[in-house]
């Protein structure tokens, strides 16, 4: 008799358990985040370079944000332009120059 593994061989199907705890470990992520200085806000594109960045102003006034093209979401950076409104997720830069945005989105006028 071979002694095969009851669990975790490829074609085994996943327990809903196991997805209640995927789902569970997704929102320790979440919070995770939130509890970092992350917060998702609204502003207008300031600026754009023509070597791949910018800058958004805060709807709150705050400190001007950067972002980077490779953190726009659903547009391009061809297609973005000064003065379209924007919401995007704020953090701490690594670099520490200031806020850095990603997940740069067009708001619907």
């Amino acid at each position: 008799m071979s002694s095969m593994p009851q669990s975790g061989g490829i074609g085994d199907t996943v327990s809903s358990s196991d997805h209640s705890k995927a789902r569970a470990r997704a929102g320790l992520s979440l919070l995770s985040r939130c509890s970092r200085g992350v917060s998702v806000a609204q502003g207008t594109i300031k600026t754009i370079t023509d070597r791949g960045f910018g800058f958004i102003r805060p709807a709150d006034g705050g400190e001007d944000v950067f972002f980077h093209r490779s953190a726009l979401n659903g547009v391009t950076f061809e297609q973005l332009r000064q003065g379209d409104r924007v919401s995007y997720t704020s953090d701490t830069n690594s670099r520490g120059k200031g806020p850095r945005a990603s997940d740069v989105r067009i708001v619907e006028k």
